[in-house]
C-alpha cells in the first residue's frame, strides 16, 4: 500500500464505507466517482504527496475532512452532486436551491438536507475553506444543466448484442435503440445513451474518428 500512486473507484452503487488512508504516503491521485451511498471521506492524515483529488456523483457525502496535509495539492474537483457546497459545511450557509445539492431522479438523489446551523461538529477547517477558495474555478460550480443521461452499465445480453463490434446499433429493453460502446473502459456492450450516439454522428459527420464501416454501421 505504501507504493500505491492512483486510485481510480467508480460505480459502486451500494459502496457506503472506504477503508482508512493509513499509509499511502505516495498517493498521488485520488477520483472517487458514481459513488451515491459513500457516506464520508477517510482523514487525509497520510496523504501528503496528493495531487490531485477528483469528487463527482458523491452525493451522500456532506464534509470534506480536514485539508491542511494535502499541502502537494495541484488540483481539486469537486462537481455535481456536490453536497458539501451548498448544505452550509464551508460557509454556514445552506441553500437548497444551489444546483448542486437539487433532486436528480434520473440518478436517484434527492434534494440535500441542511447542516444544523448550531452544530459543533462537521465544520470545514480555515485550512479545508483555503483549498477551495484556491481551487475556486473547479469547484461548486453550480451547473446549468443537471446530467439528463447516464451510461447503461455492462450486461450479458448487451454483450452478445455487440459481440466485440464498436459502435454498432443494438436494441435495449423497450425497443430502445442504442449503440454498441464501451464507456470508461468498461465492458462493451449496448450502450442506450444518447451521448456517445451524438459524438460518433459527429466524429462522422466531421470525418474524425475512426472510419465508419459502412457494414455495421447503418
Amino acid at each position: 500500500m505504501h507504493s500505491l500512486a492512483f486510485i481510480h473507484i467508480a460505480v459502486h452503487l451500494g459502496l457506503r464505507h472506504l477503508p482508512s488512508f493509513r499509509g499511502l504516503a505516495n498517493l498521488r491521485s485520488l477520483t472517487l466517482t458514481l459513488l451515491f451511498q459513500l457516506e464520508e471521506l477517510p482523514d487525509f492524515t497520510d496523504l501528503g504527496s496528493l495531487e490531485r483529488l477528483v469528487l463527482t456523483f458523491v452525493s451522500a457525502i456532506d464534509l470534506a475532512p480536514d485539508m491542511a496535509p494535502l499541502r502537494n495539492l495541484q488540483n481539486l474537483m469537486v462537481s455535481f452532486r456536490g453536497t458539501m457546497c451548498c448544505n452550509g459545511f464551508l460557509n454556514g450557509t445552506c441553500d437548497l436551491n444551489n444546483s448542486l445539492c437539487a433532486e436528480s431522479k434520473l440518478w436517484g438523489m434527492p434534494t440535500a438536507t441542511c447542516l444544523p446551523s448550531n452544530r459543533t461538529g462537521k465544520l470545514a477547517t480555515d485550512a479545508t475553506r483555503a483549498v477551495f477558495a484556491k481551487f475556486s474555478s473547479s469547484v461548486c460550480s453550480e451547473t446549468t444543466e443537471v446530467p439528463e443521461t447516464q451510461d447503461d452499465f455492462p450486461d450479458q445480453d448487451g454483450m452478445a448484442q455487440c459481440n466485440g463490434v464498436m459502435y454498432c446499433q443494438c436494441v435495449k429493453p423497450g425497443n430502445r435503440i442504442g449503440m454498441c460502446y464501451n464507456p470508461r473502459m468498461m465492458a462493451l456492450s449496448c450502450d442506450g445513451s444518447i451521448l456517445p450516439i451524438a459524438m460518433r454522428k459527429r466524429q462522422i459527420k466531421e470525418n474524425v474518428g475512426e472510419p465508419r464501416d459502412p457494414i455495421e454501421e447503418v
